[in-house]
């Protein structure tokens, strides 16, 4: 699949591990915003509209729990899929995380690879919710509008 002006903001307290994932994500066609931590991004979700959130969860004053819980907690942010990134492999993150309401949840050691496919299949996942909710409300509160195509 191609991604069609898909936008992420990326949430990493870790300036190199911005970068690093910033230039990976660019490589498979999405469009990057970043945020330095949880705070950081709460100020400017709102302007940049984000079709996806991926988050760290070890950041100071409000880590990536606290970001998936309070963004779960908004209406408008409600539905938008939030994947985990981070160098966490300890089970009870993973477990906290899904039920926070997290969509996925990626180590950073996963090959690049896999990390893109599992952000095209949330994205995919999302999609029909998209469909749906624009035919009954012919307004889509909780996405931006961009989508998937198949490549031709």
């Amino acid at each position: 699949m191609k991604q069609v002006n898909t936008r992420i903001l990326l949430v990493d307290d870790n300036k190199d591990d911005r970068f690093l994932w910033q230039a990976t994500l660019d490589k498979f066609g999405f469009e990057i915003d970043t945020a330095e931590s949880g705070k950081d991004a709460i100020s400017k979700i709102d302007s940049i509209n984000p079709d996806l959130l991926m988050l760290d969860l070890n950041m100071p004053e409000m880590d990536g729990h606290e970001v998936c819980i309070y963004l779960r907690s908004l209406p408008k942010y409600a539905n938008v899929p939030i994947i985990i990134l981070t160098s966490s492999d300890d089970l009870k993150d993973k477990v906290n995380s899904f039920d926070e309401g997290a969509d996925e949840y990626i180590t950073k050691e996963m090959d690049h690879q896999e990390i893109e496919k599992r952000i095209t299949m949330v994205l995919r996942a999302i999609s029909p919710l998209l469909a749906i909710n624009i035919f009954l409300n012919n307004d889509p509160p909780f996405f931006t509008g961009r989508a998937l195509i198949p490549d031709l």
